[in-house]
């Protein structure tokens, strides 16, 4: 059996009576924001005077939660003292880059604390010494030990399809399978999040050997054609939900929910960090490994990085020919699908992808500077049609939220019919674009907000805007868009064909 206090089991998570335990935490809701960061900008805060009472760590146990723009961090706490009302870090917080300093992006960035016995204070949270192996946790009304069950994964993994270079696998379907409960252990030095999951590893040294690395899946597809996941689910598991990754062709996703999941929901194809021995990144020299003509459809994917809150909905990173269509993605900390993934226009196999008919509702709950749809890099002939996307609170960081934000070297999207409302910030936002086109769309603006925001220095001539419907919420009519509204979403199997 595994065992906690030799060292060999570490979770973070616990699932009690078919819901994702609290992990106790300070605040009990939302996070506080630090009263400035400490000299080198990286190991520590200054908390503002009342927002904590602990002295100490717990030997280890004591965890800092950390808030960037569109990424997150987690880190050990090596010491609070009260007096000073500092909190220093064992490691340094966040990733390789400059702009993870811990004050880059806001003067007063939010953060919380997890897991120390001082912060067990409400029904529904727990704690687990690490040294002693004991879990405490303060039932929610009506549980008793002899009617609650618990569980507190172990497996890193659930199930995997992975073929070779030479022989992919081909023709495995998953239909009507159920997927839970599996772990994903942080390194000693921390979570460092980049965007979307992706993170860096810090070396003792406070330097860095590897970066860009993905959080893994609990069920992954590599070098595969013709398999599909249909008709199934996957929940409550401390990785991401289903990786369809490298060298992937015409897989299907369809008709399953994936729900209550500590990264991202849905990821297809793969980042640009691999390499071909003595050649270079494989994107470059190797094209045709490019994961392709795979599909998402009729999914529901709901609160996705309940742990990493740079989590997504669906992420798809370096993809061809990919639909991604008739979802419903709601109820995540950062964008609901996320297409890339190399930075700037540069020339990559990316291209003809397809996200249409999804609908998008309660998305950047948590973070900023992303969108219910976010793009990245250059894309030919892909094309965003007939979303429904809803409910983008204002941004809590910098960067503001959007209900389509068109990042750095996009290009190549067309983008028709697709209706935006209930957005606080512009509908649309192009950051360092290239070309694209705009056509026949309902975009319904809050106030003096711009229907579509341009970055400084933007050429507005790049994007080639026709026939589109601006609005505002008073002028907005629902039954004008039923038939778009209807579209939107997961069909019954009746209406699909895979």
């Amino acid at each position: 059996m595994p065992d906690v206090a030799s060292g060999d089991w570490d979770f973070r998570e616990l699932f009690i009576a078919g819901k994702r335990g609290v992990r106790a935490q300070h605040p009990n809701e939302g996070f506080f924001r630090a009263g400035r960061v400490v000299a080198d900008r990286r190991t520590g805060l200054i908390y503002k005077p009342g927002d904590i009472d602990i002295q100490g760590t717990a030997r280890g146990d004591l965890e800092l939660a950390f808030l960037y723009d569109w990424s997150s961090a987690r880190v050990r706490v090596a010491a609070i003292d009260r007096e000073k009302r500092e909190i220093t870090t064992a490691y340094r917080v966040g990733g390789e880059s400059r702009h993870f300093q811990m004050n880059h992006f806001e003067k007063h960035p939010r953060y919380r604390l997890e897991n120390h016995p001082a912060l067990l204070d409400m029904p529904g949270e727990w704690y687990l010494n690490r040294r002693t192996g004991l879990l405490r946790y303060i039932p929610l009304p009506g549980q008793e030990p002899e009617n609650t069950e618990v569980f507190a994964p172990y497996a890193t993994g659930l199930f995997v399809i992975r073929g070779e270079d030479s022989q992919p696998v081909q023709h495995v379907h998953l239909e009507g399978l159920s997927f839970e409960h599996c772990a994903w252990r942080i390194p000693e030095s921390g979570y460092a999040g980049g965007q979307a999951c992706f993170y860096d590893i810090q070396r003792a040294d406070a330097g860095y050997w590897d970066r860009r690395k993905p959080i893994p899946a609990a069920v992954v597809v590599e070098h595969a054609r013709f398999c599909s996941f249909t008709n199934g689910r996957i929940s409550h598991v401390g990785t991401s939900g289903l990786w369809v990754g490298r060298q992937t062709h015409a897989c299907v996703v369809g008709h399953s929910t994936f729900s209550d999941i500590s990264a991202n929901g849905i990821m297809i194809g793969e980042g640009q960090g691999r390499n071909i021995e003595s050649l270079g990144p494989w994107w470059q020299h190797a094209p045709e490994q490019t994961a392709s003509r795979n599909v998402v459809r009729d999914c529901l994917i709901e609160q996705v990085g309940q742990q990493f809150y740079g989590g997504i909905g669906i992420w798809a990173g370096i993809v061809q020919r990919t639909i991604i269509e008739h979802n419903e993605i709601r109820d995540t900390p950062y964008s609901g699908i996320s297409i890339g993934w190399v930075w700037k226009p540069k020339k990559s196999p990316a291209g003809q992808n397809r996200i249409r008919n999804n609908h998008i509702h309660r998305v950047m709950q948590t973070l900023s500077d992303g969108g219910g749809i976010y793009t990245l890099g250059r894309q030919p002939g892909s094309v965003i049609s007939g979303n429904h996307i809803h409910g983008i609170p204002m941004n809590a960081g910098r960067a503001e939220s959007n209900g389509m934000f068109f990042d750095q070297g996009t290009t190549g999207f067309t983008v028709r019919g697709n209706l935006v409302r209930d957005v606080v910030k512009s509908p649309l936002r192009f950051n360092r674009t290239q070309a694209n086109t705009i056509q026949s769309n309902t975009l319904v603006r809050q106030g003096e907000t711009p229907p579509i925001r341009y970055s400084i220095g933007f050429d507005e001539k790049l994007i080639n805007k026709r026939g589109n419907t601006i609005a505002r919420p008073r002028d907005f009519v629902m039954s004008n868009h039923r038939r778009l509204i209807n579209n939107a979403g997961p069909r019954t199997p009746a209406q699909s064909s895979f």
